[in-house]
């Protein structure tokens, strides 16, 4: 949760940049226009702006892959400890003859076996 709460900060910050990025790419046309900038400046300028824009958009796209690992990791893990409310007593004393101890690890759930 912890994760997802910087991730969606993060997002909110990024978001930001890309307004300000319109913002100046507005002002820049404008500024082209009335000829206080010339096409030279105007076109070096749209490609700085560009370039920063699609950095954005590949951050924004990690994030969001990041989320969605999350999310999907904390749905197996809800399984997983569902499933552990589910066995029974006997069932949960035949895992402990076989099973040491549990390792949770980026998205998977992994198990050490006793006899390993």
């Amino acid at each position: 949760n912890k994760l997802n709460l910087n991730c969606l900060i993060d997002l909110k910050r990024l978001d930001k940049e890309k307004d300000n990025i319109q913002k100046e790419i507005k002002k820049a046309f404008e500024n082209k226009i009335i000829g206080k900038i010339s096409e030279q400046k105007y076109i070096s300028l749209m490609n700085k702006l560009s370039e920063e824009s699609k950095l954005i958009d590949i951050k924004k796209n990690e994030y969001n892959e990041i989320m969605e690992s999350n999310r999907l990791f904390e749905e197996k893990f809800d399984e997983f400890v569902k499933n552990i409310d589910n066995l029974n007593e006997d069932k949960l004393e035949t895992i402990r003859l076989f099973v040491d101890s549990v390792y949770i690890n980026e998205n998977k759930i992994i198990p050490k076996y006793k006899f390993e």
